[in-house]
């Protein structure tokens, strides 16, 4: 606590200081700085601190938290949390996490307890060809092919540990492996979505298609759910959605929901949000998205 009330004093000084020097100032208008400066001024402004965590792109925010910690420690951090009375949950998922991180961590709201299945997958970007091939033949032998039952493990190490992109390869190239095995089954069973809704029961087969809609087109899949957090009044949801994708992909995500100003209007009209939570996300939306 005192290193903290020593620092603030020191923040002060270099302020009001008369013999000021180039490299002070510039010490002093670093985003960690900033950052602490919103955090600890009085009087304290909570959609100010909120402006201007979020209205940086992700890999700004991230850094400047990164500095801001180590410089601050868990004390300054942890007021930083306190501070923060929407979403400071969003904020902490980011520090030291990865963009292929954080959109798994997303997507477990799809995959319920298939959720841990998931944890050691590849994030990377490649795409094997030949890999792809393989995860086809695989997934019909563990499915369609195996008399009688379905391994259902052997389908899930391959849906919950390779990239996303492999999987859209292997989602594209399904059809064809089918039509290659049996132009009858493929009548039946062309898409990985229908051999899952045969092979898994009801419960099962309702989380993985969700999965599999995401892993197909993450920003139509976040463009359901922002539609849906407004349709059942989810506030926690609406804010986890637009803030953690801002910098990433928030414009496809509202070019999916629709007009930008639609989505504008919708999270006016909602009676539902705090009036302080609305002002900041309709900020948030205006600077992630270029509106004037």
């Amino acid at each position: 606590m005192f290193r903290i009330l020593f620092l603030n004093a020191l923040n002060i000084l270099s302020i009001f200081g008369s013999s000021e020097s180039e490299e002070t100032k510039k010490e002093r208008f670093l985003p960690e700085n900033l950052l602490y400066n919103l955090v600890y001024g009085i009087p304290y402004h909570e959609l100010r601190l909120f402006i201007y965590i979020f209205g940086k792109t992700h890999e700004n925010r991230i850094e400047m938290i990164k500095k801001y910690r180590q410089k601050y420690d868990e004390e300054g951090y942890n007021t930083l949390l306190l501070r923060l009375s929407v979403a400071p949950d969003v904020l902490t998922m980011q520090i030291n996490r990865t963009i292929a991180y954080y959109d798994a961590a997303l997507l477990n709201i799809a995959l319920g307890p298939y959720a841990l299945c998931a944890a050691d997958r590849d994030e990377s970007d490649v795409v094997n060809e030949l890999l792809a091939e393989q995860d086809c033949n695989s997934i019909y032998l563990y499915g369609p092919a195996k008399i009688p039952g379905t391994d259902d493990a052997g389908i899930n190490s391959i849906l919950f540990k390779r990239n996303y992109n492999q999987l859209r390869r292997m989602f594209e190239m399904f059809p064809k492996f089918i039509f290659t095995i049996s132009p009858t089954e493929y009548m039946e069973r062309r898409t990985i979505e229908a051999v899952i809704d045969e092979e898994y029961s009801a419960t099962a087969n309702s989380a993985l298609l969700q999965y599999i809609e995401a892993v197909k087109n993450l920003p139509e899949y976040f463009a359901n759910l922002l539609a849906k957090a407004l349709r059942v009044s989810d506030e926690d949801q609406l804010i986890r959605i637009i803030l953690s994708r801002g910098g990433i992909d928030l414009v496809e995500i509202v070019k999916s929901y629709g007009e930008r100003f639609k989505l504008m209007g919708h999270i006016d009209d909602a009676d539902f949000i705090t009036e302080h939570t609305r002002m900041a996300l309709k900020h948030f939306l205006k600077v992630h998205l270029s509106l004037s």
